[in-house]
């Protein structure tokens, strides 16, 4: 490993810690910024959503869904990985049920 791609990979893995901080106080209004946050931060791997807002987690379905980015979500002791585009109309209802643990 390069002392560059050290470097990419230490950027990504705090953009990431940012995001995973910030998720649990993402309001409706805060939602489109967050998204467009995720998706010029982060490309693929493991976001921790426990504690997250149902907007927080909209606004990653969202930036994901958009931005054609492969994210693995963590909830709790469960794992998600989404691999379908989901219409703007459901992304509250699957975000609900994600953190409900009913989907």
């Amino acid at each position: 490993m390069t002392s560059e791609s050290h470097r990419n990979n230490l950027g990504t893995y705090e953009e990431r810690l940012r995001i995973e901080s910030l998720g649990p106080h993402i309001t409706r209004d805060m939602s489109e910024q967050f998204a467009e946050m995720i998706r010029e931060s982060i490309s693929s791997g493991v976001i921790d959503i426990t504690n997250w807002t149902v907007d927080g987690v909209g606004a990653l379905l969202q930036a994901c869904s958009e931005g054609n980015l492969r994210v693995t979500l963590k909830y709790e002791n469960r794992y998600f990985m989404l691999s379908f585009h989901i219409p703007p109309q459901s992304i509250d209802t699957v975000a609900q049920s994600i953190i409900l643990g009913t989907l």
